[in-house]
């Protein structure tokens, strides 16, 4: 069986995970979460989250909004599109719709993910 067990917490929400990678599979490595502070009414949708340390063409997961629609629009994977200070400017991100309500950003954090680290070998 060419499967590798690896087992690590998820630092969202803290659950521990157990995944099976194949040989060839692709690992996602993580970077701290960092807190959102802000979000822009605007598109693309900009995101403040002091001292991210991020860059344009990262990818990103967006986690813990909530309020209106909001949610369903930040919540999840997307590519940095451009960074100016503490904001980050999401890729493709429309905000700017009325229908979306209030942003609640109560827990909301941002991390960035990188892809490319593959399983070559299981020892």
């Amino acid at each position: 069986d060419n499967t590798l067990a690896v087992a690590s917490k998820v630092s969202l929400s803290g659950v521990q995970v157990v995944a099976s990678l194949a040989m060839g599979a692709t690992v996602m490595q993580q970077s701290a979460a960092v807190v959102v502070s802000a979000a822009t009414v605007a598109s693309p949708v900009a995101l403040t989250a002091s001292g991210h340390g991020f860059s344009k063409g990262e990818t990103v997961v967006v986690g813990g909004v909530t309020g209106g629609t909001w949610g369903t629009l930040l919540n999840g994977e997307h590519e940095i599109y451009d960074v100016v200070g503490d904001s980050i400017h999401l890729v493709g991100v429309d905000a700017t719709a009325a229908e979306h309500g209030v942003v609640d950003l109560t827990g909301a954090t941002v991390v960035a993910i990188a892809r490319g680290v593959v399983v070559n070998m299981v020892v």
